[in-house]
């Protein structure tokens, strides 16, 4: 087997060594039926031997004459599906050049257009972004507070699927590592009372397949299940269960409503919140507690994200939880807390970082700025290639490809480099062969 063989062939091991220390051949034959068989060479066996090792040189000269030989058979034929394989190439591409010439003006024409179109769209967005800082003032002045969300701090996360649960900056949560079915759990305090409603932002993320906002192929997720439980911070093993209702989301997709990730479901499909096929954008959920809940010296919040999807792939990948206490209908797009404490202050009263904060926070949410930034973006993408350039371009690749080579020239080919290589210690090769030999014989099996 494999193993014997690797003994045999090491290159540093005991059959080398015999045969750099035992200079006669006769000795290092006799020497080899000594250890293998336990009983010396006999005169015919070491004949034998010997002529092994004579016959090396000239079994080497044979094979290369064979390889010779049949290459010169082979190459009438060769030259032949080369000549064909030229021509076809030639033809190939003749008839891509003639199309490519017939489509000329045709291509420079939609060439033109889209980047008429890219600079329509750059002028338009670049135009729309100088003019941010007034579209902010107006949105101040008209902006009607209504859901003011407070973004948790988690203080502790964990996965039963072994992923990899990250507290970012932003109080953002990443999911990386393993992926697969399972539940994440994160924990975090806060000291609102009287808390109305829950947030989930399912947020993109560039490592993410397709920016996300799930791991899956096509960056979806599928929240199956969603619950909550309250403690008090001064007795955190007094949790209750929070009844939640009322979700609703950004967007569902089809069969995957938001609601049903509050309904007890663990159905492996057909269940829970999923945003196929608008992933790679950033999504909001939110739930309201039937029982606003809260408790005096703070509050221990646990929410458990379950995700049973039978792929083990549509998991949240980056995501952020918030609570609110405001009044009045609960809207995805309240305020975060940080937003409406730059609010408060006058304008000609902000710091840099806040005036900052505050813009960061309007380009994202300035529904013209996305709008445009998106027709940019979908302006910028390659243009569909004519379907018969592409057939023709493929034509050529493949039959550009090199002819193969014929199985028994290379099976010659490396016949006669493999007997090169032993030719450069033949004493070493017959050695080998010998040992191959006795312990492959009735002899040897028999003995041992």
């Amino acid at each position: 087997g494999s193993t014997v063989d690797d003994a045999i062939t090491d290159p540093q091991g005991d059959l080398k060594r015999l045969v750099d220390e035992i200079a006669d051949d006769a000795t290092l034959v006799d020497e080899l039926f000594v250890r293998i068989l336990n009983r010396p060479a006999q005169d015919n066996e070491i004949q034998a031997a010997l002529d092994l090792v004579r016959s090396l040189p000239e079994e080497h000269r044979d094979l290369v004459a064979v390889l010779a030989d049949y290459e010169q058979k082979l190459a009438p034929v060769t030259a032949q599906r080369e000549a064909e394989r030229t021509q076809k190439i030639a033809e190939a591409q003749a008839r891509l050049t003639a199309y490519e010439s017939q489509i000329a003006d045709r291509e420079a024409e939609l060439d033109r257009q889209q980047a008429e179109t890219i600079a329509t769209a750059e002028a338009a967005l670049k135009a729309y972004e100088a003019a941010l800082p007034a579209h902010l003032t107006a949105w101040e002045a008209g902006e009607n507070k209504t859901t003011a969300w407070t973004i948790l701090d988690p203080s502790e996360l964990s996965s039963t699927s072994a992923t990899t649960l990250t507290r970012q900056d932003d109080l953002a949560i990443t999911a990386t590592s393993s992926n697969g079915i399972g539940t994440y759990k994160v924990i975090a305090r806060t000291d609102l009372t009287e808390i109305r409603a829950v947030r989930l932002e399912a947020l993109t993320d560039d490592s993410l397949p397709k920016k996300g906002p799930g791991r899956a192929p096509d960056g979806n997720f599928v929240l199956t299940d969603f619950d909550v439980t309250a403690a008090p911070a001064a007795e955190p093993e007094k949790t209750v269960k929070l009844t939640l209702e009322n979700a609703q989301a950004d967007f569902s997709q089809n069969n995957y409503d938001v609601a049903t990730a509050i309904d007890g479901v663990m159905a492996q499909s057909g269940n829970g919140w999923a945003v196929s096929p608008r992933t790679g954008a950033t999504h909001m959920a939110s739930f309201e507690i039937k029982d606003p809940v809260g408790f005096e010296g703070g509050t221990i919040l646990t929410f458990q994200l379950h995700q049973k999807f039978r792929s083990g792939e549509h998991s949240l990948g980056r995501f952020r939880l918030a609570v609110t206490n405001s009044s009045g209908p609960i809207q995805l797009d309240g305020l975060p807390s940080m937003i409406t404490e730059i609010l408060a202050v006058a304008a000609d009263q902000r710091n840099d970082d806040q005036r900052k904060t505050l813009m960061n926070y309007y380009r994202g949410i300035d529904g013209e700025l996305k709008k445009l930034q998106g027709a940019l973006t979908k302006a910028q993408q390659p243009r569909p290639v004519d379907p018969k350039l592409k057939t023709l371009r493929d034509e050529l690749a493949e039959i550009s490809q090199p002819l193969p080579v014929d199985p028994q020239l290379a099976q010659l080919r490396a016949d006669v480099e493999l007997s090169r290589k032993q030719l450069e210690n033949i004493r070493l090769t017959a050695a080998q062969d010998l040992t191959w030999a006795l312990i492959n014989s009735p002899a040897f099996l028999f003995n041992r």
